[in-house]
Formats: C-alpha cells, structure tokens, sequence
C-alpha cells in the first residue's frame, strides 16, 4: 500500500474509460492556445494560416461532390459540402471535445454490451498461446 491507502493494482483495476476522458479533459483545460500554436507551427512551419484561406475553395466544393457522385452519393449538394468545409475551419472548444469523448464512451460501451448480447467470448491468454503453438507444430516450427 502506498501513502493513499490503494495499492497499483487497486488503482488499476479501479480506473476505466471515464476516468481516463475526465484526465484528458483536465489536461486540455490546462492547455493555452499560445501553446497550441507553437507546437503546431513546429510541426507544420509552411502551413502557419491553414484553415483561413483557401483560394480554390469553388474547386474543391466541385471536386467534392463529383467524388461523392462517383461512389454513389447521389444527393450531395455543393451548398451542404461548403458548409461542412467552413465548419471544419473553426476549431472545436473544450466542451465540445469533452461531449465527443463522452459520445464515444457511451458507443463503445453499447459495442460492448451488444458483444456480450451476441454469445461472444473472450479468449484467455492462455487459449491463445496454445493456438499459436499448434500452429507453429502444424508449420513444422519447434
């Protein structure tokens, strides 16, 4: 036991998904835009206005929605592709990051629960590394 009275394993096993999005929603609160940017800049120095202007806009609504016809998309108007474009220019706050992560929890956890409706099993390590091991008899490995 450590100076809080739970061991790593406890802290282990008692951590989970909404834990870890509430950790990361901490940390980016704590992360300033001056800092974003910085890194940002560092990592792509050629492109420091991305996202503010785009002087082929009209060909690439064009080229949107011809790609969106080609795979069968046949209701894609070029009004509707600008504007998902010039959402996408606005970056997302905190918030919004935060009910993402969220949304992602509650999806992954309806995954789960319809895994577990379906019959499926888990595999042991165990199971797994005899099948490997047959596998690498079948093959002639020893």
């Amino acid at each position: 036991m450590d100076t809080y009275g739970v061991s790593l394993k406890e802290y282990w096993k008692d951590y989970n998904i909404l834990k870890a999005t509430d950790n990361i929603k901490m940390a980016w609160e704590e992360v300033t835009v001056s800092c974003m940017k910085g890194v940002w800049h560092k990592i792509r120095p050629s492109n420091e206005n991305y996202g503010t202007n785009c002087d082929n806009l009209d060909v690439l609504i064009k080229e949107i929605s011809e790609i969106a016809e080609e795979v069968g998309l046949d209701n894609v108007d070029p009004v509707g592709n600008n504007e998902v474009l010039e959402s996408h220019s606005q970056p997302l706050s905190n918030e919004e990051l935060y009910d993402l992560a969220q949304q992602l929890t509650e999806q992954q956890k309806e995954d789960d629960d319809d895994e577990e409706d379906c019959g499926t099993k888990a595999m042991q390590t165990k199971d797994l590394t005899d099948i490997l091991s047959a596998k690498d008899m079948a093959a002639g490995d020893p």
